[in-house]
């Protein structure tokens, strides 16, 4: 098998930074980090570089594992997510394995022998999706299908793939092969070398499910799980977020932003994300009850306050605008 090159942007992430590495970079041959703000992002530097100890840390555990750890760094912000993303491919080579993370994304220890197990047991394969467990409010609730009250139906996100040199990223999340100007998520062409793990056969009529095509893979002992510990964090980082998805995704202004999150939730932090339309479409998912072991189970999440008047008038004025 060719190397397993990790990737992950990261900006204000301190409060998983140091697990992240611990937990993460055992998996990969390299980890390539872009760090940094996209134009339109408010909450970083001028320079686009993160406003918490995230560089800080990043140079820790690049000086720890210099030959391991690649950290891309730029003085001023990206102009978009996507070439964000895409200055990390210059690290990949043909035929590698492209396994993409998020800061608050983990996975448990023994996942590099399963994906190993998997591909042995498909040589033919070209991506491997897995469920992912969004943790909601606290690590004992998550995200699930409605219809089925799973999370194994939500998979809308690309993660592992074997790298083309004609890969490129043109959206976000998933990538795109420019030869044939397809998105290689949702390209049926792919559906004998796209591997779905963790399904279950109750699941057959979805199996034409643009992001379900593929070869299910039934077996348990081949289960990967992702933990997202997104909707969980501190709520700070998911008020910047918000705010961001909304000055995006709706043009607004980051004033308009911030008001809309205060007269959604009658600035009471604590139903900041009970509603999820930014992030999934409510009438697709509903909160379930998670039992098992999380990779994070020795966290312990503490919420800071915010006072949404202080930050509109932190910020008043931030013009920029999101690029899509």
């Amino acid at each position: 098998m060719k190397s397993i090159i990790g990737m992950v942007c990261c900006l204000n992430e301190s409060e998983f930074l140091d697990d992240f590495f611990k937990h993460n970079l055992r998996l990969v041959d390299k980890m390539i980090v872009a760090t940094g703000a996209v134009i339109g992002y408010p909450f970083a530097t001028p320079d686009g570089h993160s406003i918490d100890d995230t560089n800080k840390i990043l140079n820790k555990w690049e000086q720890e594992y210099p030959d391991k750890i690649v950290i891309i760094k730029i003085d001023r912000k990206w102009k978009s997510k996507q070439s964000q993303q895409n200055s990390m491919l210059k690290y990949v080579n043909d035929g590698d394995w492209c396994f993409i993370f998020g800061a608050d994304e983990f996975y448990m220890p023994d996942t590099r022998k399963r994906i190993e197990k998997v591909l042995e047991k498909y040589p033919n394969a070209t991506e491997i999706t897995w469920p992912t467990i969004h943790f909601f409010n606290d690590n004992k609730h998550l995200i699930v299908n409605s219809e089925f009250n799973t999370h194994k139906m939500i998979r809308r996100e690309q993660r592992f793939f074997k790298y083309e040199a004609s890969f490129r990223w043109v959206n976000h999340p998933t990538i795109n092969n420019m030869y044939r100007n397809v998105d290689t998520f949702f390209d049926f062409q792919y559906a004998e070398t796209k591997i779905n793990l963790g399904m279950s056969h109750k699941f057959d009529k979805y199996q034409y499910r643009d992001d379900l095509c593929g070869v299910w893979d039934y077996d348990d002992n081949n289960i990967i799980n992702r933990y997202h510990y997104g909707f969980i964090r501190n709520i700070s980082a998911r008020i910047r977020k918000h705010i961001y998805y909304l000055m995006r995704d709706r043009n607004f202004s980051m004033m308009d932003a911030i008001d809309f999150i205060s007269d959604k939730t009658n600035n009471n932090f604590k139903t900041l994300f009970g509603y999820i339309n930014q992030i999934h479409q409510t009438r697709d998912v509903g909160i379930g009850k998670f039992i098992g072991k999380h990779p994070l189970s020795y966290r312990k999440f503490n919420n800071s306050v915010v006072d949404l008047n202080d930050l509109k008038e932190e910020y008043k004025d931030f013009n920029e605008k999101p690029v899509k």
